[in-house]
């Protein structure tokens, strides 16, 4: 009996790593294996442990080959990450973009870092814009970074390492970096004035095959040579790739993990304020996309109880009316300036309806973004929030003029980047799981609930 040809996935989250294998018949998700992404807090910074990661992937990639015929190898990673290359070996740490000191040398850098209007990237705290953390390893640590020839997007770095190709790519270069412009499809103003445009290797379209798998690594694990390696996307712009390739504008796609990004495609979009961390990302095709985002699921985590929790929470929290006032994360988010904290917790009875109450306040702050971005049309949500019925109706009841639909597929991001696959786009039908409507009476509490809210958000900007 002949095996299932597969495309692997590579799955880098901020939080979680995945590595799973697509059926390129069907484009069905045939196996996913999971572990923590944990980050190096010795050496010179707090940094990714890239080695501990290559060694585990290898270590699925030769699992998956016993079951499974590897005809294609692709990644997806979080953004603000890069890898600073002399020749062949990692010069300088991967640095994890929460590192607070990269904000040392902000005086400076703001002489340099290009406009909003240029990048439609905002400025951002820790080393959440790429190009303030390549700044600072540039002065804090100036020998090792004078012998950087070659700066790699996360993805690509991983798809160098596959493939022995070293190429740039359009949405991890647009991801809130100020190093791309993306009207004029180029890089920005600022990589011209430091030096560093030829740090970076061409860029190479999203998903196009860079070549086969290094010999040596296919020997090692097993994979066929003839297995394909193709170039990466970061993972929020993954998100949006099926519904770019299926559906009508306007439309809206909510990714959801470690961070809540909200995409509006096709919207009049309200101004985008920098001050609000709203910004253009750059998908797939090149294309600015107006977005906003907040580190929901960091907040989830801090805000959450520790009981599962169920509609009769959700209508004690309605009734009583406690309420969480951002933010509880300071990294990124239209509040991230304001120390968050529960206005009325004494209110709260239970560990259930603190989770409840945690799912009220994502739901709110996602209903916040949406409209800052003049959405419109059909909402569809992917990743983990997908799983929380208590967000997706509170959702929903917020936003009565737009259809949410949740995805069924668990593998959002992964999917994302699979599909820039031909063989993949083919196969795969997209499904939806119905959301569970709030009672009448429900919606009527929960609309003076957001009233109020909304009145105390207000105020913390203003």
């Amino acid at each position: 009996m002949s095996m299932a040809e597969v495309i692997v996935v590579l799955d880098i989250g901020k939080t979680n790593i995945k590595s799973s294998a697509l059926d390129l018949d069907s484009g069905e998700c045939l196996a996913v294996v999971r572990r923590p992404n944990e980050v190096v807090r010795t050496g010179l910074y707090t940094h990714a442990d890239v080695d501990a990661i290559w060694s585990w992937f290898k270590t699925q990639l030769s699992e998956f080959t016993k079951t499974y015929t590897v005809k294609f190898i692709t990644c997806t990673t979080h953004g603000a990450t890069a890898v600073c290359l002399a020749g062949d070996e990692i010069c300088l740490p991967v640095l994890d973009y929460e590192h607070a000191a990269c904000e040392v040398y902000d005086a400076e850098y703001s002489k340099f870092r290009p406009s909003f209007a240029e990048t439609g990237s905002p400025a951002m705290g820790f080393g959440l814009n790429l190009g303030r953390q390549l700044f600072w390893q540039s002065k804090a640590f100036s020998e090792q970074f004078s012998q950087c020839d070659t700066v790699l997007l996360y993805p690509q770095y991983w798809c160098w390492l596959l493939s022995g190709v070293k190429c740039s790519e359009i949405t991890s270069l647009g991801c809130h970096t100020d190093l791309w412009s993306p009207k004029a499809r180029d890089f920005s103003s600022m990589v011209r004035s430091l030096g560093w445009a030829g740090l970076f290797p061409e860029v190479a379209p999203t998903g196009i095959e860079l070549g086969p798998i290094r010999t040596e690594l296919a020997d090692e694990l097993g994979l066929p040579q003839d297995c394909k390696v193709l170039n990466g996307i970061h993972d929020s712009n993954a998100s949006l790739v099926p519904y770019l390739l299926t559906e009508s504008e306007p439309f809206s796609v909510i990714s959801t993990g470690t961070w809540v990004v909200a995409a509006a495609i096709g919207s009049a979009s309200a101004e985008m304020v920098e001050e609000l961390d709203m910004l253009f990302n750059v998908n797939a095709f090149g294309d600015p996309v107006a977005c906003m985002r907040f580190m929901g699921g960091r907040e989830w985590e801090l805000l959450k109880g520790t009981d599962a929790f169920s509609e009769v929470d959700l209508k004690a929290v309605l009734e009583h009316q406690p309420y969480v006032i951002p933010s509880f994360a300071s990294q990124g988010g239209p509040f991230r300036e304001y120390q968050g904290y529960v206005d009325g917790l004494d209110k709260l009875e239970s560990e259930g309806q603190k989770s409840a109450l945690a799912s009220l306040y994502l739901a709110l702050m996602t209903d916040y973004c949406l409209d800052c971005l003049g959405s419109a049309g059909t909402l569809f949500l992917e990743g983990s929030f997908t799983n929380n019925p208590s967000f997706t109706s509170v959702l929903q009841a917020l936003r009565p003029s737009q259809n949410l639909r949740i995805s069924s597929d668990s593998t959002g991001t992964t999917l994302g980047a699979a599909i820039l696959l031909p063989q993949i786009r083919s196969a795969y039908s997209q499904s939806f799981c119905e959301v569970a409507a709030l009672s009448p009476s429900g919606i009527e509490k929960l609309n003076n609930y957001k009233t109020i809210w909304r009145e105390k958000v207000k105020k913390i900007l203003h």
